[in-house]
């Protein structure tokens, strides 16, 4: 039934002149969360039995359609500006979200270089956008060098943010808070026993 959904969905976004993984994406999304437990957890577990497959076929399709044989000097200007305009846009408004938001500044660049990174859904927007001629396979292959560039950059640079005698020091703090919590409500929860206690 979900499989017809599927096809049917898909089928009807590409008539709407819309590409067939917009369908795909809003026949799971229009699934109902209550009552379909079972159905959603059976069709998860059977997708991701055969994920490790093609997940791999869909990257190497992908950086098959790469073409660098053309770069340039105007190119790697291009690609410059791409990439300056990615992580103003991704890192620098997540950062200052966060900001805004209350967080601390480390907090705050540790999201921004999370935020930064790409994924599967950008080679699959950019694959779109090649397909219905958005895209030039200049552009296309700019576009996922840039991806493949900010990606790359979020460890070392997650390291810088947030090192990891830092990570520890927030770990120890945590518990100690979450400790000093849980001494906090113990006695008040002594003193509500107390009077069911004295009824009894």
């Amino acid at each position: 039934m979900l499989a017809v959904l599927l096809l049917v969905s898909g089928a009807l976004s590409e008539w709407f002149g819309l590409h067939f993984v917009f369908g795909a994406f809003l026949a799971g999304a229009i699934v109902p969360r209550q009552g379909t437990e079972r159905l959603r957890a059976a069709v998860v577990a059977r997708f991701e039995s055969i994920t490790w497959m093609l997940l791999p076929a869909y990257f190497t399709v992908a950086g098959l359609k790469v073409d660098l044989s053309t770069v340039d000097g105007d190119a790697f200007g291009r690609l410059g500006l791409i990439l300056l305009v990615a992580v103003a846009g991704k890192f620098g408004g997540a950062y200052l979200g966060a900001r805004a938001a209350g967080q601390s500044g480390r907090s705050a660049t540790t999201l921004g270089v999370l935020m930064n990174t790409r994924g599967l859904t950008e080679l699959i927007i950019l694959g779109v956008g090649l397909q219905a001629g958005l895209l030039d396979a200049d552009l296309y292959s700019l576009m996922v060098v840039m991806a493949l560039v900010t990606t790359a950059m979020t460890a070392p640079l997650l390291r810088w943010a947030y090192p990891r005698r830092r990570v520890d020091a927030d770990l120890r703090d945590l518990a100690a808070e979450w400790e000093a919590a849980v001494r906090h409500t113990e006695p008040a929860r002594r003193g509500e026993r107390k009077p069911s206690e004295a009824k009894r």
